[in-house]
């Protein structure tokens, strides 16, 4: 209840409580958000440090005179914020501490950037999101090539999980260096939060060929497991659609008869239309054509015909990348 003559807030419940690491004694200012029980979180900070970072929101907010019937709450000023307490503290503490935000940075960890980069937008804090788009661009590969060294590097990881399943303990030291993409759920929201779309084609591309009933690491996609409920409606439908798109794509762009076959043209044939359904029905399950780069062709096919197909295969890979965005219908 308040205080008639000196506006004192106390304690409406007693599982209100003050921020453990955000409750500084100096502090000139006192920030309350509810959790996600409905009670009071109190922060306890200062105003320069929150003019400093956002002088344009906070600037402005305390630009103007404090009136004498304002809240208090432990002899400083109240303010009552309208964001949730978890969104709050992680927005502070970056404010306190800004070298927090370089490690979650450099360990691609983009869920824990979610609320501050939310709060960051609201209060104009525009270094964060800048960090954050920063990030984001050197984070996903942004050419077929970079691509390829990922896929590469994720296979050597899956080599390895293999082998550690089987090796003796401690027989084999983990492999460094190797590196697998960032979680795409929060990229995407991120990319468009912090304006960078160009990661957009290719973070949903890593999103759908990622099997929806995997909900754990695995070795065989040994990838962060996508964060699925933050997507919206209409990301899951441009998944679907994206998907099937792709698949209607490769089937129209099969290989057509020849004429040039080294040897029995109707052996080749067989072969190479045997193994574009078997490569088109993995595409209708993941959508990843870029697989199909380097990719070499098995069975009793002659040289000129393996050739012209695995050339195929690289010429499509190469096309694919080029156009994510019109899959995923990212250039309207």
């Amino acid at each position: 209840m308040a205080d008639s003559d000196m506006g004192e807030l106390a304690p409406s419940s007693s599982m209100d409580r003050r921020d453990p690491d955000l409750y500084i004694e100096d502090g000139n200012i006192v920030l309350s958000a509810k959790d996600n029980e409905n009670n009071t979180v109190y922060f306890r900070v200062h105003k320069s440090t929150l003019v400093k970072n956002s002088p344009e929101a906070f600037g402005n907010m305390f630009s103007v005179p404090t009136p004498p019937n304002m809240d208090q709450y432990d002899g400083v000023p109240l303010v009552q914020m309208p964001d949730d307490a978890k969104s709050l503290r992680d927005f502070l503490t970056i404010l306190y501490d800004p070298q927090c935000i370089a490690t979650i940075l450099k360990a691609e960890d983009f869920p824990k950037m979610l609320r501050p980069v939310e709060l960051a937008r609201k209060y104009q804090v525009d270094w964060i999101c800048k960090l954050v788009a920063s990030q984001l661009q050197s984070s996903w590969p942004d050419s077929l090539f970079q691509w390829n060294i990922v896929a590469r590097e994720e296979g050597d990881i899956r080599a390895w999980d293999a082998y550690r399943t089987e090796a003796p303990e401690g027989d084999m030291d983990e492999p460094r260096g190797l590196r697998c993409l960032p979680e795409p759920v929060s990229s995407i929201i991120l990319a468009r939060q912090c304006d960078v779309p160009a990661i957009l084609p290719v973070a949903f591309l890593h999103l759908l060929r990622f099997p929806s009933e995997i909900y754990d690491y695995n070795e065989v996609f040994p990838w962060q497991i996508p964060e699925r409920s933050l997507l919206s409606q209409q990301d899951w439908a441009r998944l679907v659609l994206a998907r099937e798109r792709i698949t209607r794509w490769f089937t129209q762009e099969g290989p057509q008869p020849w004429k040039d076959c080294g040897t029995s043209g109707m052996q080749c044939q067989v072969i190479t239309l045997t193994t574009w359904l078997n490569i088109a029905q993995e595409v209708a399950v993941d959508g990843n054509i870029l697989k199909l780069y380097g990719r070499q062709v098995k069975g009793d096919i002659c040289d000129k015909c393996k050739q012209k197909l695995e050339d195929r295969f690289y010429h499509l890979s190469v096309q694919f990348f080029r156009n994510l965005k019109h899959f995923f219908q990212l250039d309207e």
